[in-house]
């Protein structure tokens, strides 16, 4: 009950690539230190000890936005649209 009742094999599969193809990418990832400018936009409503996520230690520079929304609801109108005019300011467009 996941995936849609239309799916089709074929698209499915390509499903599975892409997820397969992320978990590996990111267990192979390993990160290391930057020191210029992040901008990280975080959900609001998931509460965490550290705002950085834990970027913190490897980015100094990090400059957080919280958002009044949970992980998804970044991703959704309204909120979407602070998302973007977020990055928008940090990236020195109106």
């Amino acid at each position: 009950g996941m995936l849609p009742a239309d799916l089709g094999k074929a698209s499915a599969r390509r499903l599975l690539r892409v997820y397969t193809a992320n978990v590996e990418a990111v267990r192979r990832y390993t990160p290391e230190p930057y020191p210029g400018k992040v901008a990280l936009v975080r959900a609001a409503r998931r509460p965490e000890e550290d705002p950085t996520l834990g970027w913190g230690a490897l980015a100094p520079g990090i400059e957080v936005t919280a958002l009044d929304a949970d992980h998804y609801g970044l991703l959704q109108e309204p909120v979407v649209g602070e998302v973007a005019r977020v990055f928008r300011s940090r990236a020195g467009e109106p």
